[in-house]
């Protein structure tokens, strides 16, 4: 996980959907990458259920007039922001979002 925190931050290239599939193959050896969209707010709803809380891993949604995804892995939130890769609790990386939603991955 240690080659993830070198990740940055770019408007235009790399964002955290970006991570997102990056972090999931290196940390489970599975490409999500076409299941997760760059309009984040769709999710490929036959490779991802909704869950009413969290399970390790799963994905992390988190909106109001944005969206921002991490994966939620060990009771930590791993995800990119504009300062950089954080690994942290649940409340300070959905710091500023009213809603935040669980999905976890269909390996079928």
């Amino acid at each position: 996980m240690l080659n993830l925190y070198n990740k940055i931050y770019d408007i235009n290239s790399y964002n955290c959907v970006n991570f997102v599939c990056d972090a999931w193959k290196q940390l489970f050896n599975v490409d999500i990458s076409k299941h997760v969209k760059l309009n984040i707010s769709i999710l490929d709803r036959h490779n991802f259920k909704k869950l009413d809380k969290p399970l390790s891993p799963c994905l992390i949604l988190m909106s109001n007039k944005e969206h921002h995804i991490g994966i939620y892995y060990k009771y930590k939130v791993l995800h990119l922001t504009k300062s950089g890769v954080e690994y942290t609790r649940t409340e300070v990386a959905s710091r500023g979002f009213k809603m935040v939603r669980y999905y976890a991955f269909n390996y079928n």
